[in-house]
């Protein structure tokens, strides 16, 4: 073989291997943005769970206190007739606080859906990551969701505001994402 033909042998090689490495940067690249954009998301999910460590949860957990005190004097409230467990849930969160400098059990319940209407949003703009969210927040909105989502139809249904605790529920039926579609 000659030079000439070795050189070009050579230079073939070198030609598959520079485009095989402009290939797979360009797939490394690809994947590292895309990484850097999940980690922002969970890291703003964090900031939510900061948000809501600092001041939401302690109403949720007056709320939360309030309910476990009330549902004492009905040990068989799960048996009730769906009627008349939504008459007593509405009535739980329509009356007004018997302590002048304690909110009602309405102003805790709004104050946490408010919470999870921004939540909501920044899942939905996918601002936040949805697993982490789930993850971070599922046992309280899930807790929130089974006690007030009676009251929160009752109330779209009275009041002029459809969207009354919209993004409770919307937190509530969230599923899961899989693992690539978490990146994208």
């Amino acid at each position: 073989m000659s030079r000439a033909a070795l050189f070009r042998v050579i230079e073939r090689y070198a030609k598959v291997i520079q485009n095989l490495t402009i290939i797979l940067g360009i797939a490394v690249g690809v994947l590292s943005l895309l990484a850097a954009q999940y980690e922002k998301r969970v890291s703003k999910t964090v900031e939510f769970s900061k948000l809501y460590n600092e001041g939401v949860r302690k109403d949720y957990l007056s709320l939360r206190s309030r309910w476990d005190e009330r549902w004492k004097k009905f040990p068989n409230f799960s048996k009730l007739d769906k009627q008349k467990r939504k008459d007593l849930i509405v009535a739980f969160f329509d009356e007004s606080s018997t302590d002048n400098g304690k909110p009602s059990n309405h102003d805790l319940l709004t104050n946490i859906l408010d919470f999870f209407d921004v939540l909501s949003v920044c899942v939905t703009h996918r601002s936040c990551d949805r697993n982490s969210t789930i993850d971070f927040f599922a046992p309280s909105g899930d807790f929130v969701f089974d006690i007030a989502g009676e009251y929160v139809l009752a109330r779209r249904a009275r009041d002029p505001d459809p969207q009354f605790g919209i993004g409770l529920e919307k937190f509530w039926r969230l599923s899961r994402e899989c693992f690539l579609s978490r990146y994208l």
